[in-house]
């Protein structure tokens, strides 16, 4: 999940700055929306994960880029 919308609202509710709509405008809806189309059309990471590769190597590369995808903050490579 991506922390930064809402440190910078944070950072502009106490500066005064922005205000309490803001929240619901530029953060919790942009939310919303993503996770209702990522709930309708599917999860991007497992779909990718199902795709069809040539072969062995790409296959392991594949499932590795889809690990770190999935299971890690930070990737490795």
């Amino acid at each position: 999940m991506n922390y930064f919308p809402i440190i910078v609202w944070f950072t502009g509710i106490n500066t005064g700055h922005l205000g309490w709509q803001d929240l619901l405008y530029y953060v919790i809806t942009p939310w919303l929306i993503l996770g209702a189309y990522c709930f309708a059309t599917g999860s991007p990471p497992v779909k990718i994960g199902q795709y069809p590769v040539l072969n062995q190597e790409l296959t392991e590369q594949r499932d590795h880029i889809v690990h770190v995808w999935i299971h890690e903050t930070h990737p490795d490579w």
